[in-house]
């Protein structure tokens, strides 16, 4: 029997959208206004349907790199958060005859800000070099075997954990990946999961939570990254999406699909 027990309770959440309210629960003191907007569509030739799912914010606050489906990577300067300006775009087309096309679902930024990871559907992991954003470039990828849909770096930088579904015909698991030298990312090591869709590293990176939709969640010991090694799994009666570390490290926050929002603790 694993020595780590998980306990949960379950939300219910309510996102509430538009601009202004009447109600008396509003407090007026307190505003959502839109300043800005960007017109990311693309013209001519390149022409693609803008598919937003993902961001990442550069660690000085003046960037957004914005994970933008099959067209890749955008790079949108808000220095001026009035006036957003697109800088640069890392554009997402098939890799020559693999005719594995990329979608750019999730990103997220290493420690130094000077490199974005992207879970790049059947393309695998992307690796684009930010250290100017406007001059932004791919400088290396991987082939993962699955339909890449989420992605997290470890807190030194020299990890990625790639979760890798199903979808598309793709190989699902968890793929752990060494980007030390990041135009060369090698794979360590890759373990099994039915439905990885996103997943959560410890600080000192030496627990992993994985979100694995309908059938829970799972904290695996990646003390030996070439050795995983399951420690806990709980169902979280609906489908587990995505998973959230607390500040203290004491309890799990996950999308929890149809089923709303989970908070998880982590008990020895």
């Amino acid at each position: 029997m694993s020595k780590y027990l998980y306990s949960f309770a379950l939300l219910g959440v309510l996102v509430l959208g538009g601009c202004g309210s009447d109600s008396d629960d509003t407090d007026s003191s307190v505003k959502l206004n839109r300043i800005a907007s960007l017109d990311l569509n693309q013209t001519g030739d390149n022409q693609t349907e803008v598919t937003a799912e993902d961001m990442a914010l550069s660690p000085d606050g003046k960037t957004v790199y914005l994970a933008d489906g099959s067209a890749g990577l955008k790079v949108i300067d808000v220095a001026d958060a009035k006036a957003p300006k697109l800088i640069a775009h890392v554009d997402d087309a098939s890799d020559a005859g693999a005719n594995r096309g990329g979608f750019a679902r999730r990103i997220t930024i290493s420690p130094d800000g000077n490199t974005i990871y992207m879970a790049d559907g059947l393309a695998g992991l992307k690796v684009i070099d930010v250290t100017t954003p406007s001059n932004s470039q791919q400088i290396g990828k991987l082939d993962t075997a699955g339909f890449s849909h989420g992605i997290t770096v470890s807190a030194d930088g020299k990890v990625v954990i790639i979760s890798d579904n199903g979808e598309d015909g793709g190989t699902p698991g968890v793929r752990v990946v060494d980007v030390s030298s990041p135009s060369n990312p090698i794979m360590i090591t890759e373990k099994e999961e039915q439905w990885a869709a996103q997943t959560a590293l410890s600080p000192d990176g030496k627990k992993l939570f994985v979100a694995n939709r309908s059938t829970g969640v799972e904290m695996v010991d990646v003390s030996d990254v070439h050795n995983p090694k399951q420690l806990a799994k709980v169902e979280t009666a609906g489908s587990a999406e995505d998973v959230i570390l607390s500040k203290d490290g004491t309890k799990l926050y996950v999308a929890n699909g149809k089923a709303g929002f989970a908070v998880l603790s982590i008990e020895k």
